[in-house]
């Protein structure tokens, strides 16, 4: 009401802003990981899982990924995030295999990437929904597509990538958003602790 000059006086300018409570943020460690792929029932979904674990893209990039996109021979593929902003995004050699194995399975003419299996159409949010569900389960895993963000998020941390630079892997625009992405991991709280005397 200040700022649109209803009133004169800012009486809120005392107050302190509400804090929301802090929540740790769903992740993974490595053999949990190994777990969902050994779940995957079919090669599209052990791609899915190893592109998004290694590259951190969100569930809407994955489900809108084109061909055109991929640069196989560079490793390298571009995605439209958040706030129609492109950036690349890297295969590692395990999701750079994965995707090339399920590739030499299709024999459709769409242009997306990941495609519905009967139909060949792109994946919908919700079959991808549908789809980490039925991993999830056979893993004994509660598991969601985004856990594998904050888990590339995790392993480039211990890989000691700049907190910067896996902002920008993962499209996001601030730091501070990484920051809880990666704070999750204690495993290295832990060995640290243990030089305490």
């Amino acid at each position: 009401m200040f700022n649109h000059e209803y009133i004169s006086k800012n009486i809120a300018v005392n107050v302190s802003p509400i804090k929301e409570p802090y929540r740790k943020a769903d992740t993974m460690n490595a053999d949990e990981f190994e777990k969902l792929m050994g779940a995957c029932t079919c090669q599209r979904d052990r791609a899915i899982v190893a592109v998004a674990a290694g590259s951190g893209i969100r569930r809407s990039e994955i489900c809108g990924l084109l061909k055109s996109q991929m640069d196989m021979k560079e490793n390298k593929f571009t995605v439209i995030g958040k706030g129609n902003k492109e950036r690349t995004c890297f295969l590692t050699p395990r999701a750079k295999h994965e995707l090339e194995e399920y590739m030499k399975t299709r024999d459709d003419d769409s242009p997306y990437v990941f495609v519905t299996q009967r139909t060949h159409k792109q994946i919908a949010v919700r079959g991808m929904n549908f789809i980490t569900k039925q991993i999830g389960q056979r893993a004994g895993i509660k598991f969601h597509t985004h856990m594998l963000r904050h888990y590339f998020a995790d392993t480039a941390h211990e890989a000691n990538i700049d907190i910067l630079d896996i902002s920008r892997m993962l499209g996001h625009s601030s730091v501070s958003t990484t920051q809880i992405y990666i704070s999750q991991n204690t495993n290295d709280l832990a060995i640290k602790h243990q030089r305490i005397r």
